[in-house]
């Protein structure tokens, strides 16, 4: 995906382009990649070009902007310089005025104050109380990538245990995806072990619209792909249409699936409503594992917001999670302990509690191979 996203930019280049209309643009990127594209831009502005920049990643905005402008539901709610305009001041503009410094309702605990934290990026870290074990151990194993840009895995250690967050960090092309696929059982390693609790895995992969949605079939069927076989939505070859409609009404609800239509196409959601019906729906099978690929690419606040929030609650519910993401801070944010990749290899592995970022930094760049922290 990070890839095709610098590819799309740079045909859009090449032919000559005068105004760049760039919609979430570093979602798929790594930080150097985000970091070059901003100097392109920077050079792209100079030369006489335009550039609209729609992100809601708060501080990117402000480093790279002159103006901005805040929506909120389809209103222009703010007009800044970028230099005179503080992030804490851009996250009230997007939320409203329950969000404005000093509210009574910023002064209590409540979801207005959970989107503030972010859409601020704040750190947020989930305990489980339950008995912690292992749910799913990889013992030297290496797999050829099937990706040309992708590094295969070689001796890959990593255990994942009961309640808790491990972030997979790493340069773009360090063998993500591969290992991804590894440990929702899609592809089998060509040596070592994998060993899962029974159960089933939830899988939320990097390319929603490729590999977890069929864009033209409806809600219902897509929520189906797991259980259209249950004893309460079939019997023998005949859907039990009512308990189906029940049943797909209240995955929606739980999801957070906002304005579905359940035989509406599932192209017509937006990407936040998209990701968290994928969610809801692997989630429902009651796994062990959850494996979550780059899980806010391309969503808002209020989006990464609820996706957030089914996530901490899985973690708390003592599933093993592991979230692979190209953005470090959105790792840094949630995972309990960061694994660095390196050339398909686990360059090392970083407790936060103790980390600091250029101890990260250099495991991403293949200096050192050492635990950190």
């Amino acid at each position: 995906m990070g890839q095709r996203q610098r590819l799309e930019i740079l045909i859009t280049l090449a032919r000559g382009a005068e105004i760049l209309i760039l919609d979430e643009p570093t979602a798929s990127l790594s930080v150097e990649d985000a970091k070059t594209l901003g100097q392109i831009m920077r050079g792209f502005a100079q030369n006489g070009g335009s550039v609209f920049y729609i992100s809601h990643k708060l501080n990117e905005v402000k480093e790279i902007a002159d103006r901005i402008t805040v929506m909120r539901r389809g209103r222009i709610v703010g007009r800044h310089a970028a230099k005179a305009v503080t992030v804490e001041q851009l996250a009230a503009d997007m939320l409203g005025e329950l969000a404005a410094p000093g509210s009574s309702a910023q002064q209590q605990q409540n979801p207005v104050d959970d989107l503030v934290a972010v859409a601020l990026g704040t750190r947020e870290e989930i305990r489980f109380d339950g008995r912690v074990v292992d749910v799913c151990t990889l013992r030297g194993v290496s797999v050829t990538s099937r990706y040309t840009s992708e590094a295969s895995l070689s001796n890959i250690d990593l255990t994942i245990r009961s309640g808790e967050i491990v972030g997979i960090a790493g340069v773009v092309g360090s063998g993500q995806t591969v290992l991804a696929d590894t440990l929702a059982g899609l592809i089998a390693p060509d040596g070592g072990t994998v060993w899962r609790a029974d159960g089933p895995i939830a899988y939320v992969p990097e390319n929603r619209h490729r590999d977890a949605l069929a864009l033209p079939l409806s809600i219902r069927d897509n929520l189906l792909v797991h259980s259209h076989k249950q004893p309460a939505y079939s019997r023998g070859i005949w859907f039990r249409h009512e308990a189906i409609a029940r049943g797909t009404a209240a995955l929606l609800q739980k999801a957070r699936v906002s304005g579905a239509i359940s035989d509406a196409p599932v192209s017509s959601l937006s990407g936040g409503n998209q990701q968290k019906l994928v969610l809801g729906r692997e989630l429902e099978q009651m796994p062990r594992l959850l494996v979550a690929h780059n899980p806010f690419r391309g969503l808002d606040v209020r989006a990464i917001h609820d996706v957030r929030d089914v996530i901490f609650a899985a973690c708390e519910f003592g599933l093993g999670v592991v979230m692979i993401s190209s953005d470090l801070d959105e790792i840094v944010q949630l995972a309990h302990r960061i694994v660095v990749l390196f050339a398909g290899r686990i360059a090392g592995e970083v407790d936060i509690a103790n980390a600091e970022s250029e101890a990260i930094g250099q495991l991403m760049g293949g200096i050192a191979h050492d635990r950190v922290g």
